[in-house]
Parts: C-alpha cells; sequence; structure tokens
C-alpha cells in the first residue's frame, strides 16, 4: 500500500560471495522481529473497534474482506519505518 512512497535506493550494487547464506541471515533477521510486530499488532487492535479493523473491496467480481486503509495506516506509522528498513535490507 505504501511501497511509492518508500526509498529503496541502498547505494551501487555490491558483490554477495555467498547468497544463499546473505539470504538466511535477512531471513532471521526478520524472524527475530515477529515477536514485536505481533505485540505491535496486538496493542493496535486494541485501539479500534473489531468492527474497524477489517473492511471489503471488490476484485474481480468477487466480495473481499481485508484490513480497513485506516487500520493500514495506523500499523504503518506505530511501526515506524520497520517495513522499508527491512525492504532495504
Amino acid at each position: 500500500m505504501y511501497m511509492s512512497g518508500y526509498d529503496l535506493f541502498t547505494g551501487p550494487a555490491q558483490y554477495i560471495s555467498d547468497p544463499v547464506n546473505y539470504a538466511w541471515k535477512i531471513i532471521r533477521e526478520s524472524n527475530a522481529l515477529v515477536d514485536s510486530v505481533l505485540f505491535i499488532e496486538k496493542q493496535l487492535a486494541q485501539t479500534f473497534k473489531s468492527t474497524e479493523i477489517k473492511s471489503y473491496i471488490e476484485r474481480n467480481n468477487q466480495l473481499i474482506q481485508t484490513y480497513a486503509d485506516h487500520y493500514v495506516f495506523a500499523y504503518d506509522q506505530v511501526l515506524n519505518g520497520m517495513v522499508q528498513r527491512r525492504l532495504k535490507r
């Protein structure tokens, strides 16, 4: 939802001698954040009515339940740039 606003430029490409090991390092770093992300989401959800968290959109002539835009915005704000930092990594 917010990708167009992210600055994902990381500078010139750098050689990675062991790309598989490097990829797993990034995965382990991201996985270490799971507890924080889930805790933040749980705290945020308690500030919204349950009916305000989800909404419906029509996609390919089907009604699909998704997160409400205002909830996604608030979640992005409380994560304080975490998504962009992980994508840059």
